[in-house]
């Protein structure tokens, strides 16, 4: 079988980028089977990081507070220019407010 029935999967310039990757690895003493074993464990190392994300998420999102007029959750929002001047939720729906003297980065746990 002629290799362009075995690439005919491929646009040309995603071959062209292929070879253009398959050069740098070997200038740089690599062959491809160090890309293969890279690329396996950074998705492993970014689906812990998604994994690590979706946890502070859960964790902030079970710390917001609920307005106490409409029950909407509240949004937080720096209160002013600096982080010393705390933070402020606020409500979407009715705008009823509320002062934190935290700085938003503390109450998110940055």
């Amino acid at each position: 079988m002629l290799i362009e029935e075995k690439l005919k999967a491929f646009r040309f310039g995603q071959l062209q980028d292929c070879v253009t990757i398959l050069k740098i690895l070997e200038r740089n003493g690599l062959d491809p089977g160090d890309l293969v074993r890279w690329v396996d464990e950074e998705k492993k190392r970014r689906v812990e990081i998604r994994a690590d994300m979706e946890k502070r998420r859960k964790k902030f999102e079970a710390q917001i507070p609920r307005c106490p007029d409409c029950k909407t959750p509240m949004v937080l929002r720096p209160a002013g220019e600096s982080p010393e001047d705390g933070s402020h939720w606020t409500c979407p729906k009715c705008r009823f407010g509320r002062y934190d003297p935290r700085p938003v980065e503390e109450i998110i746990d940055l």
